[in-house]
This record gives structure tokens, sequence and C-alpha cells, in this order.
């Protein structure tokens, strides 16, 4: 498959990083609350059917199907069958400009495969190991450049969002202001928030929480310090102000993280009302 390749000519797309797993049976008819969520999500159909809405549209899944939900998009799902299966994964992208909207993946070749690697990865008893997680993050950037970023068209890094991203990773993760990358790049604030976001689609705001989330996940998930000290060395005043901050960035606190299987990238729970 040529998307999942990774030759130098692929360089260029996005790339994915999982938050965590989740894997339901919905046992008898409910619907959920409208919410969004400051990540990616994608819905994998096992067996069954449910409804997912977008404002006043209601998309039908069937077995098999798969839908993409980018970051802060309204949704709601409905499941009007018992024993509905669903495979859902939470994740960041980097790497996409413009504001994607959310979509049912088209059957195809390439989509199919995705989706069969994808739940031979996830449908398993035991937590995904790390080398399975890093082959998902690869396979959920194929499933994104497949949806959004047709063959040909253009996804380079432009020089000012690459000289933001190189600064921020300088910064390891500590407190970094619009301000400072104003002084860091030559432009006033507003004319430097003006450019990041045509030229990433996103805020250049939401774009350094994201990375500071990033780095927050990292450190929970590879090192051995506890949550006080990853404050501290992230530059939080407390423990409470980065445990509020790592929960609106990734929607779970810093311990549910690591109870989740943070320290391998991905995690399993039950059925929740919020999905």
């Amino acid at each position: 498959m040529k998307r999942l390749q990774t030759t130098g000519e692929d360089r260029d797309m996005p790339t994915a990083h999982v938050l965590f797993v989740q894997q339901s049976v919905i046992k008898k008819h409910r619907s959920t609350n409208w919410h969004h969520h400051p990540f990616w999500q994608v819905e994998l159909v096992i067996s069954g059917k449910q409804l997912v809405g977008f404002g006043r549209e209601a998309l039908p899944l069937d077995e098999g199907n798969m839908v993409l939900i980018p970051t802060d998009c309204g949704h709601r799902f409905d499941y009007p069958h018992p024993e509905t299966e669903t495979c859902s994964v939470k994740f960041s992208v980097r790497g996409m400009e413009g504001t994607p909207t959310p979509a049912v993946v088209s059957p195809g070749p390439e989509s199919d495969e995705i989706r069969d690697a994808l739940l031979a990865l996830l449908t398993r008893e035991e937590p995904v190991p790390e080398r399975s997680v890093r082959i998902v993050e690869h396979l959920l950037a194929a499933l994104v450049e497949l949806q959004y970023c047709p063959e040909g068209e253009e996804r380079a890094e432009t020089e000012l969002v690459r000289a933001v991203r190189q600064y921020l990773d300088v910064q390891g993760g500590g407190p970094v202001t619009v301000a400072d990358v104003a002084r860091e790049t030559g432009y006033s604030r507003s004319r430097l928030s003006e450019l990041f976001h045509d030229q990433a689609g996103v805020t250049l705001k939401r774009y350094i929480d994201e990375h500071r989330a990033e780095a927050a996940e990292a450190l929970l998930r590879y090192s051995d310090f506890n949550s006080s000290r990853i404050a501290d060395t992230m530059g939080f005043p407390d423990l409470f102000t980065f445990s509020r901050f790592f929960k609106r960035m990734t929607g779970e606190s810093p311990r549910e993280f690591r109870k989740r299987g943070g320290r391998t990238g991905a995690a399993r729970s039950g059925t929740g009302s919020r999905r």
C-alpha cells in the first residue's frame, strides 16, 4: 500500500499520535449527549449499527464502516440496536492544513486495508503493546491522508510553521506564549497569529497547547516521574494547574492516562456516556 510506505516521498504526510483506545459493547438502545473533543476520533463499527449526528445531519454506520471526527467537531452517537460493538480511537494529528470536516470513510482497497489492520491490532484482550501502537499511528496518519489529502495535493509545512514548531521543540514543553513566539519570529502578535492560522489551519495558541500536551504525554508515558514532578519540570505552577490543562487537552487526567495504559500509548475501558 503506497500510503503506508515510509519512503522520502511520503515524509510530508500527516502524523498521528494515539491518546487512547476504547472498545465498547452497547447492550441496549441509548444515545450520547452532544459533545466535542480537543482531539481526533475514528469510530469503527465491529458489529451492529449506529448513527452519528453532526448538526442536523445523521449518518448511518453499518458493520465495517468508519467515521473520522476532527478536533472540536460537535457530534453525538445513537445506538438503535442492542449488542452493537464499536472500537473508538482518540488521537492527535499534525501536518493537516485547513479545517477538515467529519466524514464516513468510503469503502475501497486502501481504506478497507487500513480498517482491517486497525481492527486486527486493536480488538484484542490484552492492552495494545507499544510496537503495535506505532503501527496504529502510521495507519491513522494514512487514513487521514487518504480522506483529506488527495494525491498531488500540496501538504508541505510552510517556513513559518516549521520555525514555530522548531522553537517549541527547543522549549521541551515549557511555558510559551504567543508573545514569546512573536519575539522569536520577528512578527507582531496580531500579524503572527493571522499568518499562522492561515498557514496551519489552527490558532497559534491552540498549536502551542497541543505541542505542550504532547510533551506531557511523552513524560507520562516514558518517564518514571510522578505527576507533581512532571508539572514542575514543565513549568506549571502546581499539580492542579497541570492536571486541569492535561484533561482539557486530552479528555483525561494524568492519572487516568497512566492507568489506562499511557506508558504503552493506548488503553481500554468499558462503555461510557461520552465517546
